[in-house]
């Protein structure tokens, strides 16, 4: 190979988690989650949306993703959309600014907008049957 052997290391591990990203959506039945992400009221851009099942051996668990649009709104579309979907239950719901899947060598990420406080994630709930209402509301302080 023409890497040197740590950044084959890093290349593997980038695929690893791309191929996670492209997974979510397969598998068991899923529903479709849309909704807001605000910090102190304001809708909150560029948001990456990083759902971990809950009760799930992590080696087993499929990650579901999204990202929010400048007006902050997401969505989790059914297994059926293009967007994937995202089955009934607990989830640990990750959060950041910090993310940009365009991003090359080099540059730094975006800034982190996301306050420390939910940096380590917050609990969420899919409702049987999805929801278009998610509001996940934000406090700087």
């Amino acid at each position: 190979s023409a890497l040197p052997r740590s950044h084959t290391h890093a290349a593997v591990s980038v695929t690893a988690c791309v191929a996670l990203m492209v997974a979510a959506g397969c598998g068991r039945g899923g529903a479709s989650v849309s909704g807001i992400v605000t910090l102190d009221g304001q809708p909150l851009p560029s948001v990456h949306l990083v759902f971990f099942p809950k009760n799930v051996d992590p080696k087993d668990a499929t990650l579901f993703v999204a990202d929010s649009n400048e007006q902050g709104q997401f969505s989790v579309g059914a297994i059926e959309s293009p967007h994937g979907g995202i089955p009934p239950g607990e989830y640990r719901l990750v959060l950041t600014t910090a993310y940009s899947a365009t991003a090359g060598d080099g540059e730094p990420p975006p800034r982190e907008q996301v306050p420390e406080a939910y940096r380590g994630g917050i609990e969420f709930e899919v409702p049987p049957g999805g929801t278009q209402a998610a509001a996940i509301e934000l406090r700087s302080k």
